[in-house]
């Protein structure tokens, strides 16, 4: 299959990839692309999720609606304070404050160390090209001229650990076609540390209900060959073009080796391969397998803009005003006022019907009110900003000679000065 052109990147651009809400906190993940590669930050904020989280069978938690938007406020928080964080200095941040007064506190975080003795060849991050980010940890990308499935490892879990040790157990067990080839282990720059996984592209369908016997017998395979497959789920078996069965990485990580005692290895190999099998197929019985090939997935990355806000952190460029200017629109009927809402700070005109350009308001005057000390645009609501204010000045057309000769005056001062 032919590669895809690698994407075009907007170098600066800041973009939210993923995040999770548990019950020990809240994770947001974000990203900037630089000329140098993907400069990546985790966000940790206080958990909202409840210790009494329902967990159905597929694993995926049930979060309430109100959690969801205790998790949105944190992203919104995260958006006011882009300026506040810099990518590349840190992996890690936390968010920390309350009553509207926030700030991220830069953290680096280590990754646990990873225990496995690496089996094949060791690959540079910088030399991937990421094509698209489908979850902070799953992205896409070409390497040497080839699509790649990349497991990058981005916080302090022992997940990549896992996911190398299954790879190795069916590697042992002659069962690596079970999975999608393992091409390389992703380096960090310049280093020896193991911090992602590299495979062949995962291209295929879901499972169906069509594949139970081809299911059962790759099953049947790892049962006989000690091992014990913990992660059986709709969402993680596929099968590829030519008709083989091929376990995801996510499934991969949840291979072990069987229990020694003879009791309860019998009781795991009950609920953990046929039990499941069980529920899954019946689940496939009911209708098409709902989830979609990695590759067909949506992802769920956002881009976040710029914006000023003056309410959050040392925001640039900073606004300050320091007069405001007040203009009074005639009231009178000729103009085809309606109304106006007085408990507005800002009049608004209603009209009849659509507006006509011979009829317009009449501005009868307007004044100017100066501040003795320059505010932020979101102070203005404030009461107390009216202390600060000065009487209004009267409006004096500007003296074109005056302005004239003191312009004359800058600049003969500023030659002299460079000579």
């Amino acid at each position: 299959m032919a590669s895809r052109p690698p994407t075009m990147k907007e170098y600066g651009a800041i973009d939210y990839i993923s995040g999770y809400n548990e019950d020990f906190g809240r994770f947001y993940f974000l990203k900037k692309s630089t000329p140098a590669g993907e400069q990546l930050i985790v966000i940790q904020a206080e958990p909202v999720v409840g210790r009494s989280v329902v967990q159905s069978h597929t694993e995926i938690p049930c979060v309430s609606e109100s959690d969801q938007r205790g998790f949105n406020f944190g992203l919104e928080l995260i958006h006011t304070l882009l300026p506040t964080i810099e990518f590349g200095a840190t992996n890690w941040g936390y968010l920390v404050g309350s009553n509207n007064n926030y700030r991220i506190v830069p953290k680096t975080r280590q990754l646990s160390p990873v225990s496995e003795v690496p089996w094949c060849r060791l690959v540079d991050e910088r030399d991937i090209t990421i094509t698209r980010f489908l979850w902070a940890e799953d992205r896409e990308g070409i390497w040497n001229g080839m699509e790649v499935d990349i497991f990058m490892a981005v916080d302090t879990s022992v997940y990549l650990g896992n996911m190398m040790a299954g790879y190795r157990l069916l590697i042992e067990r002659n069962l690596e076609h079970l999975a999608y080839p393992v091409v390389g282990h992703v380096v960090r720059s310049g280093t020896a540390e193991i911090c992602g996984l590299m495979t062949e592209p995962s291209y295929g369908r879901m499972v169906e209900d069509k594949d139970k016997s081809a299911v059962y017998k790759a099953i049947s395979q790892i049962e006989r060959a000690g091992l014990l497959l913990t992660g059986l789920y709709t969402s993680n078996i596929m099968i590829t073009d030519d008709g083989k069965v091929h376990f995801l990485a996510n499934s991969v990580c949840a291979l072990m080796r069987q229990a020694v005692d003879p009791t309860v290895r019998a009781e795991e190999i009950e609920e953990y391969h046929w039990t499941r099998l069980e529920i899954l197929f019946k689940e496939l019985e009911q209708g098409r397998n709902p989830f979609e090939p990695p590759r067909n997935q949506r992802t769920f990355t956002t881009h976040l803009p710029y914006f000023p806000s003056p309410a959050h952190g040392p925001i640039r460029p900073v606004m300050k005003v320091w007069a405001v200017i007040l203009a009074h629109l005639s009231d009178s009927d000729q103009y085809g006022v309606k109304g106006v809402d007085e408990s507005s700070r800002t009049r608004a005109v209603v009209r009849h019907g659509p507006p006509r350009a011979e009829k317009k308001p009449h501005l009868d005057s307007f004044e100017v009110l100066f501040f003795d000390e320059p505010i932020s645009p979101r102070s203005l609501r404030a009461p107390r900003a009216r202390l600060v204010v000065r009487p209004p000045a009267p409006y004096q057309k500007p003296d074109k000679l005056l302005q004239e000769l003191i312009r004359a005056q800058s600049w003969q001062r500023g030659k002299q000065l460079s000579q």
